[in-house]
């Protein structure tokens, strides 16, 4: 049981507790507060518990220190906070798309659940953002997508929507409509720090995204929170672009500071990104469509039926990649890549190309996504 001394309980809305820590912050257990009864601490369906970091380290970097503020939401596993002053990446070696093609392996990566974690795909883009290499760029896609694919075919479509930096067809208008405003007061919601803090951040970094990374840096969690999964991002996203109406900013921090909450390491950096819809990773519209065509070149969904077997000449999928020659394995992603081009310049919704794909081979592609009246086309 743990204790949280000199708190005063400020304000409680929505399922958020907002509870400021004043003078010294302390934590202890039972044993070591003398004359203090279990039910002096009730908080109601707590979800992660925000602690600043007050460390010399952290003043320097211009936070708002006399107050601490502890947000609560829910389904959040009760850990111990590291003794850091910065959060941990989530970055594992074991989740490494940075590979060739025809070495990588979807099959040995496992993440321990049927969801694939949003961390999988930040660790793609911070990857990615390392290189210029183009080739090496399509690679790291290709190998994430294809783990998808074996793994989570189901998360494909959401994946493929937040590495080319959208959410939906360009024709649709959608867009999320989040700006600085919406930023500001989820930031300074869940990491203490001012508004015109975080004006010194951007006047320094430029980038929304290093702006919350360097605000979140100092902020420890005491109930861990469950990790984001791509769907889970993705479907956040789809909501908030729906929403209309008066009391739209209100709705629109409250989704985003339930995410910004549950990141971990460079998911914030990089969800804020997604945010403003600016990710800077250098993965353009045509990268993610050659990346998606040798993803489904390369791997196909365990569950996908084939109902009629094509001749080696005009199959596109490769069987046994070990075995392939490096010519014959280039000619079929150079085939497939042009496909999904001229597919994709017809019907420009991932929608329901990747809706193809899953249930079909990736040589019917045309046959069912194709340039129809009333479709938009490129």
């Amino acid at each position: 049981m743990t204790y949280l001394k000199n708190q005063k309980i400020i304000s409680q809305s929505n399922g958020l507790t907002n509870i400021i820590l004043e003078d010294n912050l302390s934590i202890e257990s039972n044993a070591n507060i003398p004359n203090v009864k279990e039910s002096s601490v009730t908080i109601e369906q707590p979800d992660a518990l925000i602690i600043l970091d007050t460390s010399k380290d952290s003043k320097k970097s211009g936070l708002s220190l006399n107050k601490t503020v502890v947000n609560t939401t829910s389904d959040f596993n009760v850990q111990s906070f590291s003794s850091n002053n910065t959060l941990a990446s989530s970055s594992s070696s074991e989740m490494s798309v940075d590979m060739d093609v025809l070495d990588f392996d979807p099959s040995i990566i496992d993440w321990g659940g049927s969801k694939t974690p949003y961390r999988f795909l930040i660790d793609t883009f911070v990857t990615v953002e390392k290189t210029r290499r183009r080739l090496k760029i399509i690679d790291c896609l290709t190998n994430m997508l294809r783990t998808i694919i074996y793994h989570d075919p189901e998360s494909v479509l959401p994946a493929i929507w937040l590495s080319s930096n959208a959410i939906a067809p360009s024709y649709e208008g959608i867009e999320l409509g989040i700006g600085s405003q919406i930023l500001t007061k989820a930031i300074t919601s869940i990491s203490g720090a001012s508004s015109k803090t975080l004006k010194q951040y951007y006047d320094k970094y430029g980038d929304w995204g290093d702006v919350a990374y360097a605000a979140k840096v100092s902020v420890r969690t005491l109930m861990e929170p469950k990790p984001l999964t791509i769907g889970k991002v993705y479907n956040t996203l789809s909501s908030i672009s729906k929403l209309k109406g008066s009391g739209v900013v209100d709705q629109k921090t409250d989704l985003v500071k339930k995410l910004l909450i549950s990141c971990k390491g460079e998911e914030i950096r990089y969800l804020t990104r997604t945010l403003v819809q600016n990710l800077r990773i250098g993965a353009v519209k045509t990268t993610c469509l050659i990346a998606l065509a040798h993803a489904f070149c390369l791997t196909r969904p365990t569950n996908m039926a084939i109902s009629e077997s094509l001749d080696d000449k005009n199959c596109l999928f490769v069987e046994v990649i070990n075995k392939e020659s490096r010519d014959s394995l280039n000619d079929k992603l150079k085939s497939a890549e042009k496909l999904l081009k001229e597919c994709y310049a017809q019907f420009p919704n991932y929608n329901g190309i990747v809706k193809c794909l899953l249930e079909h081979p990736i040589e019917k592609l045309l046959d069912f996504c194709h340039l129809r009246v009333g479709n938009y086309f490129l």
